[in-house]
């Protein structure tokens, strides 16, 4: 799985090609603002390559999980979501369905803010009819 969240935005998840540094810089350059964004990320080598692109922050999960607002707790928030449903509520992802289970996951985190008459149920029948 490869992801991408803004802080107190939208989340975009995929099944991962790849995860290589290049694979890596696609998404990033396919899903991200590079001019405007800064990115920061645990301390995998793979993410090295990004460095030169694009504002980087590294996280050392082995000495500390936060620097003040540098962290990785957003995108890892969403992975327990999905994994929660993984474990709860779909029990088990199939290879073929899984991008569509990580859709959907993304679906109800991109809404999670909606009030409870104008709710993500609503919005998915609205948006399905129109």
């Amino acid at each position: 799985m490869i992801g991408a969240v803004e802080r107190g935005g939208q989340v975009v998840a995929e099944v991962a090609k790849g995860l290589t540094g290049r694979d890596i810089m696609q998404f990033i350059r396919r899903v991200v603002n590079i001019k405007e964004s800064e990115l920061i990320t645990d301390e995998n080598n793979a993410y090295n390559a990004l460095s030169s692109q694009l504002k980087h922050q590294v996280i050392n999960h082995q000495e500390q999980y936060a620097d003040g607002d540098t962290h990785t707790n957003t995108i890892e928030g969403f992975w327990s979501l999905l994994k929660r449903a993984w474990y709860g509520s779909h029990h088990h992802y199939k290879i073929g369905y899984t991008p569509l289970y990580v859709a959907e996951r993304c679906y109800v985190y991109n809404n999670r803010h909606l009030s409870e008459n104008d709710g993500i149920f609503w919005k998915f029948i609205k948006e399905s009819v129109l």
